[in-house]
Formats: C-alpha cells, sequence, structure tokens
C-alpha cells in the first residue's frame, strides 16, 4: 500500500474483536446517532492510543484492556474484554503511524461505482456531510479527508481488491463490476478472502443531501453478507476488523505463513 509515509504493508485482521458502534452521541447531537467523523469517532478511540482518560472506549484495544464500549443509539455501552485480542508491546512495536483516506461518495449513488473508482472516491475531497438541517444533522464537527494513526478498519475498496475472482469472472472483471453486480456474482465475493456472512464496520463514511429520504450525519459503509457493500446508521453494532500498516523495517524472521507456522515479525 502506498501511503503518503511510503510504501507499506498492510494488515487487516481475519476475526472479529466484537460487535460495536462506529460511533454514538448524545440525544441532542444528530438525534443521538453519531457523528460520522472518524479522526473524533468513538470506534477510532477504542482502537487508537491516547484517550485512556474517555469515559468508555478509550484505547481499550490498545492497550490489552477490559471496560466499556460503545454500542447503541445515545451513548449507550456494553461490557468489552481486549485482554486477551488486544496489541501487546511486541505487536505496537510493529505498527506505523500513517495517514489514512477519509474521502467518500454520496449514498445515494453508490451503487453504480466499482472498487477501482471507489478507490479514487476515498482519495478525494468529498466529505461525509452533505445534509445541512434537521435534528439528525446539526453536529458542529467538521469533517476531514484524512487522518493520521495506527489502527483503523479497511475501505470499502480494499473489499474489493481482496477478490481474486473465480472460474466464471476474473479478478479484473470483478474489479470492473459495481456494486450491485457483487451480490450476483459468486465469483467475486465468495473469492474475496474479506467475505463474511456478517456484517462489519467499513472506514469511508457515507453522506446524504437534505433531498434524500434518509437526510443524515450519522452514515458510514459497511460489509454487507449478501456479497456487496452498503451503509447504515453508524449506531448500529456492526463487527470489528482493525487494520493496521506495519514498519518499513519490520521483517520475517520465522514461519511460512500457513496457519500451523505463521510468519514472526520483528524490527
Amino acid at each position: 500500500v502506498n501511503t503518503p509515509e511510503g510504501k507499506r504493508l498492510k494488515l487487516i485482521r481475519s476475526e472479529s474483536i466484537g460487535e460495536y458502534s462506529w460511533d454514538s452521541s448524545d440525544s441532542n447531537v444528530n438525534n443521538g446517532e453519531g457523528v460520522n467523523e472518524w479522526s473524533q469517532s468513538k470506534l477510532m478511540k477504542l482502537l487508537n492510543p491516547g484517550y485512556d482518560l474517555e469515559n468508555n472506549g478509550g484505547s481499550l484495544y490498545w492497550n490489552k484492556k477490559a471496560g466499556n464500549c460503545y454500542a447503541g443509539l445515545g451513548l449507550n455501552s456494553v461490557e468489552c474484554d481486549f485482554q486477551t485480542i488486544g496489541l501487546d508491546s511486541s505487536a505496537k512495536q510493529l505498527v506505523d503511524e500513517v495517514t489514512w483516506n477519509l474521502g467518500t461518495h454520496s449514498s445515494d449513488g453508490y451503487y453504480n461505482i466499482t472498487p477501482i473508482q471507489w478507490y479514487s472516491y476515498e482519495r478525494s475531497n468529498n466529505i461525509g456531510k452533505l445534509c445541512d438541517y434537521g435534528n439528525r444533522c446539526n453536529d458542529s464537527i467538521e469533517r476531514t479527508t484524512t487522518w493520521k494513526g495506527y489502527v483503523g478498519i479497511a475501505y470499502l475498496s480494499d473489499y474489493g481488491y481482496a477478490t481474486s475472482g473465480g472460474d466464471e469472472l476474473t479478478r479484473k472483471a470483478c474489479l470492473e463490476m459495481d456494486n450491485p453486480e457483487w451480490r450476483h456474482n459468486a465469483s467475486c465475493y465468495q473469492n474475496d478472502w474479506l467475505y463474511t456472512n456478517t456484517y462489519y464496520w467499513l472506514l469511508t463514511p457515507s453522506s446524504t443531501p437534505n433531498s434524500v429520504t434518509m437526510d443524515s450525519a450519522s452514515l458510514s459503509f459497511n460489509f454487507d453478507p449478501r456479497g456487496f457493500a452498503g451503509y447504515t446508521l453508524i449506531y448500529n453494532t456492526a463487527e470489528i476488523r482493525p487494520t493496521l500498516h506495519l514498519k518499513s523495517n519490520v521483517k520475517i524472521v520465522d514461519g511460512n505463513g500457513t496457519q500451523e507456522n505463521p510468519y514472526q515479525l520483528s524490527v
């Protein structure tokens, strides 16, 4: 993966660490449905360092701790425990702080976009808030199109690029296919290593203008188990699959990459 900091190897966790909200908010902010700005989201603060003083979730995954995590409307929380699956000190030494892209495209037009096109939209200046009035769009948070940090979650385009294609369709054909076509082509999604039969959150925020029925500043994209990307309100819960970039000087010191003998990394 090319980042502004140079080429980095990107790792996406194959298993979920739990089902939590992308964000949540007080009932008087966007109707309690959250603010779709990743740089200030509850999930970002759960995964990254520096938020230990937060009441819920703050840096629990980064610090391998247990506590409460946001899960639901209006700052609802549940117990969560990362003492066995969080990042230990040796793992954190391998993780680089890089610039992540937060550009997007409006939810009402996302269906006809291919993974290749999504890659460009994620690097665009399109922000995740198009509406400008109403109780579901009254937050005052400035939207950004980049964020610098250690742990994120997968881009929408990551899911598309993770396919190998199959007997009926090549990988190239899948990458040139728009979103709704994926659900009708098992060659694309069943040969995608990021495919699961569950919902999980994606990094890319979603935006809708006031002219759309669901005018909201609380939407983000997620993976839909039917084989394509969807979007939903971010206070909802979905699986979390942490994603990170390794430092450029990380080396494989042992293992062959199999499940029985996984790679062992060091700097």
